[in-house]
């Protein structure tokens, strides 16, 4: 027999006899005939077989009686009077539940536990000791309440929280300020949990964490985030981040402005849908999409292009990976609008064009030097004075680099260097000179200084003029007026 067995039996048998007490009294039977079994326990010497002999005198009715009689009693027996190994083993049962009650709460470092009833009573409470010294209430303070530093409307919420949770039958969650006794605010994360019975939930199991920390972190997260975008909002760049299966994560104002979209637009779109609104706008949609591609498949590479859009206007895309802790999450793409800076380009490339063309056309020979006499330029007639087919064979060289008579050469550079450390112009120096094919000629050789946007002497531009034909005439002449 179980030992909690007796216990289940007495109540068996105290159901019969109530219900034999209610039909004496339907009878008119005083209430007090029905014999109640007695608790004590039988007499010291009065042995079974005494028992048993009173037992089958009585009748067989009084029998079945006596013996049910005896059984309750020897149950009852056990139940009152464990023995000592029962007691030893219901100690160490409880010293095992309450270690893994302790167990199980350590885990909790700073939390608090409450079980609350229907009408929001806290029938147990638990406040981790981190937790209890944060709020003030002491460490060693068993019986702390976390109702000691909540104000009455915050104890309004958590009653609110708890029935509904009750009704829902699904968690609910809050967050609260508690006050500690020296002034400091603290913030609580309460998550309720229905404690579901048969007939609907008894009791709601609550947990009340410190989230102080977490709210700063995120507040600075926050802020920080907000910083970052007010930055990235004023640079020139259309900033587009990308995850790395290629879905857009985030954008900014710039990104907006530049692919004429609008911010609504921009998150309501599938990330597809908003590719394909751009890639239709690339005057080479085809390139675009391409090239889209294979920096999204290959994640750890940089990517330089430019784009030309269908509406004149040209962006230069840079897209690099985004690296945390050393592992690619991403890409950053960044476009610049450079529709004007090309436009210029092109304006002064046709500019240059254009004075080649005319500088190639003069009679003189134009060539212009660095400060190290270095040549850095020519036009054709000059390449016809030096034997050398392009400007390639010059740019980069010295007078003495090329086949020139020495002492010409020599003369030549005197010259360039007195007009650049001088900062003084040489006009009209005439000089012979030896041409490629061997004739002999005559040049008219001008230097001027270039300068910076300082004023300072950075090189000079010279040209040699062939003038031969304009000595002769002169010669001529003064022979003609001297006869």
């Amino acid at each position: 027999m179980t030992p909690f067995a007796g216990s289940r039996r007495k109540s068996k048998k105290n159901r019969e006899d109530e219900e034999a007490a209610g039909e004496a009294q339907a009878e008119g039977q005083p209430e007090g005939d029905v014999s109640e079994p007695s608790s004590a326990p039988p007499e010291s010497g009065r042995g079974e077989q005494e028992d048993a002999g009173e037992a089958a005198s009585s009748g067989s009715g009084a029998e079945q009686a006596g013996e049910n009689e005896f059984e309750y009693i020897a149950s009852a027996k056990d139940v009152i009077q464990p023995t000592a190994d029962d007691i030893k083993k219901a100690r160490m049962l409880l010293l095992e539940a309450d270690h893994r009650l302790g167990a199980f709460l350590s885990t909790f470092s700073d939390s608090a536990i409450a079980l609350y009833d229907m009408g929001g009573n806290a029938v147990f409470n638990w406040v981790s000791p981190n937790l209890r010294e944060e709020l003030g209430l002491g460490i060693d303070s068993a019986e702390a309440t976390l109702e000691q530093t909540l104000s009455e409307e915050n104890r309004s919420r958590i009653l609110s929280v708890v029935q509904e949770a009750c009704r829902t039958l699904k968690p609910q969650w809050c967050d609260m300020q508690a006050t500690s006794p020296d002034g400091e605010e603290h913030w609580l994360e309460l998550r309720a949990s229905p404690v579901p019975g048969k007939e609907g939930p008894v009791l709601v199991a609550a947990m009340y964490r410190d989230v102080t920390e977490k709210r700063e972190i995120m507040s600075a997260a926050t802020g920080s985030a907000s910083k970052l975008q007010a930055t990235l909002d004023c640079t020139n760049d259309g900033i587009l981040v990308l995850g790395t299966k290629g879905e857009i994560e985030d954008f900014n104002s710039r990104f907006l402005d530049m692919w004429d979209l609008t911010e609504d637009q921009a998150r309501a779109q599938t990330n597809v849908k908003l590719l394909e609104s751009i890639i239709e706008k690339a005057q080479d949609s085809r390139e675009y999409l391409t090239s889209t591609m294979y920096f999204i498949d290959h994640p750890g590479e940089e990517h330089y292009d430019t784009i030309e859009l269908r509406n004149g206007r040209v962006f230069e895309r840079h897209s690099h990976p985004r690296v945390i802790d050393g592992e690619v999450v991403g890409r950053v793409v960044s476009f610049l609008d450079v529709t004007e800076s090309v436009r210029l380009r092109d304006e002064l490339i046709q500019s240059r064009e254009m004075l080649r063309n005319v500088m190639d056309y003069v009679p003189q020979a134009i060539f212009w030097k660095d400060r190290g006499a270095r040549f850095m330029g020519c036009n054709r007639k000059f390449l016809e004075y030096t034997g050398m087919e392009s400007q390639e064979d010059v740019v980069g060289k010295r007078g003495s680099d090329l086949d020139w008579d020495r002492e010409e050469t020599r003369f030549l550079e005197e010259m360039d260097l007195r007009v650049m450390d001088t900062d003084t112009p040489e006009l009209g120096v005439t000089r012979p000179k030896q041409l490629p094919d061997g004739t002999e000629s005559w040049i008219e050789v001008s230097k001027l200084p270039l300068h910076d946007e300082n004023g300072e002497v950075i090189g000079l531009i010279g040209t040699l003029h062939d003038v031969t034909e304009r000595r002769a005439s002169e010669g001529a002449l003064r022979e003609s007026e001297e006869k």
